[in-house]
């Protein structure tokens, strides 16, 4: 997936959400951009956000949480990696980009977890791993003892920090020291190829099922660890997805995983297999085997939208056909649109990314206007309430249309992300291109892809 697209969840329009939001500002800023990437969980594609920086060089930047999730930060050279952040947090974060680490402060809502990363960033220093690798080779005896004592040292780290940063963050970040920890074990395992009996070399009691379903570092400690003992049954490193759905189950069954952990591997090859070659007739099996066996609800619900907009979007198909109504109470249906290639866009009013992208439509508009070659429709994801507060964005470039969160009209394109974006040909076909964010080069690079489709 293309990564200069933003992408934001519809389903987080419900209720049962809280706002995420974070403002800063960088002194000295020479670099005008920042980026933010968004991890909600480990099968659908991570979030990419560009965030400008004004004159003053403050940029801010708000999302719609339903738990826990996990974010990077990278502004140059400089980064936060894989930060845990949670429904309700409203930070403010200062620096300057001349001392950036050492400048950097966080202040606001849930700004207690941002400390503990800080000064767990000290406690760790850069070189750590490089110096557990160099133990490995001239001192394996040792090497076990140790990884031990550092993880200890991490999470008494961490419990000095317990009753600020709260019980959910305590409980995933720990799950993250032991997972990291785990995966500097297997190295051990791996260098001695003592791989036969795996499992039995790790408790995985100490994190529970959904805790390593949802941790970054646990959750990559027990995929490698999958492949390391597969690896042992087999010289033959190229699996289909049958292969590998079929052994992630046999793990389960075994109960050398839990269910959570085996239900996001196997949605995570599943999805991969689904990018690569696309939904057929022979992994189909196998899918609906998934389907029946995960209760987790994101997971069932991001593949059945991906193998739905698959089946949907044959290149040079007819898109659905639909009826609806614009603000201006006009009716809008694909028909009236033929004769005219179409740009569809769907955002939301609570969407700071998507109203960035709203600001260069008119001049995709106004480029194209002359030739009568393309019509843009904006289709908000909102409630009437909030919807009618922004409107004029909407009707800025194009027609407008509000759209009720979980509309079958959204099924029926496939449209599972916001900001979001369609082509259609004159003729209401799909049409295989991917629209570019239309605030990346300020409109520029959009234009330049319409123009060679359209010629």
């Amino acid at each position: 997936m293309n990564k200069t697209l933003i992408l934001l969840l519809i389903s987080i329009a419900v209720s049962g959400q809280s706002i995420f939001r974070l403002e800063g500002k960088v002194n000295n800023a020479s670099e005008d951009q920042l980026q933010i990437t968004l991890y909600r969980n480990w099968v659908q594609p991570p979030e990419d956000y560009i965030l400008k920086l004004d004159s003053l060089g403050t940029f801010h930047f708000n999302t719609m949480l339903s738990e826990t999730a996990y974010m990077d930060l990278n502004y140059g050279l400089n980064g936060l990696l894989f930060q845990i952040i949670e429904p309700g947090d409203k930070l403010f974060l200062k620096a300057d980009e001349l001392s950036f680490y050492e400048s950097l402060s966080i202040s606001g809502d849930g700004s207690e977890k941002w400390i503990y990363y800080a000064e767990q960033r000290d406690f760790v220093s850069d070189n750590q791993l490089s110096r557990f690798y160099e133990l490995l080779k001239t001192d394996p005896d040792i090497y076990l003892d140790s990884v031990s004592i550092q993880e200890k040292r991490e999470i008494d780290l961490l419990q000095r920090h317990k009753e600020k940063v709260g019980e959910s963050f305590f409980l995933l970040r720990r799950a993250d020291i032991i997972g990291k920890m785990n995966s500097l074990r297997l190295d051990y395992y791996l260098a001695t190829k003592n791989t036969e009996n795996v499992f039995g070399f790790f408790h995985k009691d100490l994190v529970s099922s959904s805790l390593q379903n949802r941790s970054f570092e646990y959750g990559s400690f027990v995929e490698r660890l999958l492949n390391a003992f597969n690896s042992t049954r087999s010289r033959n490193n190229r699996y289909s997805l049958t292969d590998e759905y079929n052994f992630i189950i046999y793990c389960f069954e075994k109960g050398w995983i839990g269910k959570s952990i085996a239900e996001r591997l196997a949605a995570g090859q599943i999805s991969n297999y689904l990018e690569l070659e696309g939904f057929s007739s022979e992994n189909e099996s196998i899918i609906r085997d998934f389907l029946n066996f995960s209760t987790n609800q994101s997971y069932t619900t991001y593949l059945e939208g991906k193998i739905q907009n698959l089946k949907a979007r044959e290149i040079g198909s007819k898109a659905p056909a639909f009826e609806l109504t614009d603000v201006e109470n006009r009716r809008l249906t694909l028909k009236s649109l033929k004769g005219k290639s179409v740009l569809m866009v769907f955002w939301a009013s609570w969407c700071e990314p998507c109203k960035e992208d709203l600001k260069y439509l008119p001049i995709i508009k106004n480029y194209f206007k002359s030739a009568s070659r393309l019509e843009i429709v904006n289709f908000a994801v909102d409630t009437p309430e909030d919807f009618a507060n922004v409107v004029s964005l909407s009707l800025a470039a194009g027609k407008a249309v509000r759209i009720n969160p979980g509309s079958s009209f959204l099924k029926e394109y496939g449209v599972y992300n916001i900001p979001g974006y369609i082509f259609l040909d004159k003729n209401g076909n799909w049409v295989n291109i991917e629209p570019i964010s239309p605030s990346i080069d300020e409109g520029r690079a959009l234009i330049k892809q319409l123009e060679q489709y359209l010629k």
